[in-house]
């Protein structure tokens, strides 16, 4: 019973430390030893390979842009506001948030993939890869714009069905227009397509 105190007590002061060590503050410890946090998480350009922190909810942004982060372990399941992870490697969205109340930027990764994707995005969705051929798993809904530039994408399959002002696909592979799918959208524009007749 000691031991399992201790070791509890070792396990909470090592996240306090590191809270305190990337200006987390106002912050509640789960069961789990995830954390919720009242505000912002600022963890960008700090050389990070993981997060060092497990993540449940956060009510303010989440931006882990600018690391060398390969997986998305550790980050929330929820996030207030925006979430953004620009400049990583990471190739899938395993463990990514399933709720976003702002915007969602994963631009310059090297996804392949978007299955893992919230099914609704409030705030504008960016996504740029070069190895990404399909907008499988991309959100059914996004309240903002939708930018997807810079991929290897080739048709519209699996397009959001609902976009709250512009749609933007650019430098893409796109052959057609057959399978768009877009049924709510201010703006569409398809730029840079050199196959698209």
């Amino acid at each position: 019973k000691y031991i399992k105190l201790f070791e509890e007590a070792q396990s909470e002061n090592r996240i306090h430390t590191l809270c305190e060590k990337y200006e987390i503050y106002d912050y509640i410890i789960n069961s789990d030893k995830s954390i919720d946090v009242i505000g912002d998480v600022n963890l960008k350009n700090l050389n990070l390979t993981k997060l060092p922190l497990n993540f449940n909810k956060v009510t303010g942004n989440f931006n882990i842009s600018g690391n060398k982060l390969k997986t998305l372990e550790g980050c929330p399941s929820e996030i207030g506001g925006y979430f953004q992870c620009k400049y990583n490697p990471i190739r899938n969205l395993d463990n990514c948030p399933k709720k976003v109340g702002g915007g969602f930027i994963l631009e310059g990764t090297e996804l392949t993939t978007l299955i893992g994707c919230p099914k609704v995005v409030y705030g504008s969705f960016y996504i740029s890869s070069p190895y990404l051929t399909s907008l499988e798993g991309c959100p059914e809904e996004i309240t903002g714009s939708f930018y997807c530039c810079r991929t290897a994408i080739t048709d519209f399959k699996y397009c959001p069905k609902k976009v709250g002002d512009i749609a933007i696909l650019s430098n893409d592979l796109i052959e057609n227009i057959e399978d768009l799918n877009i049924k709510e959208v201010e703006s569409f524009h398809c730029r840079q397509n050199i196959n698209l007749t």
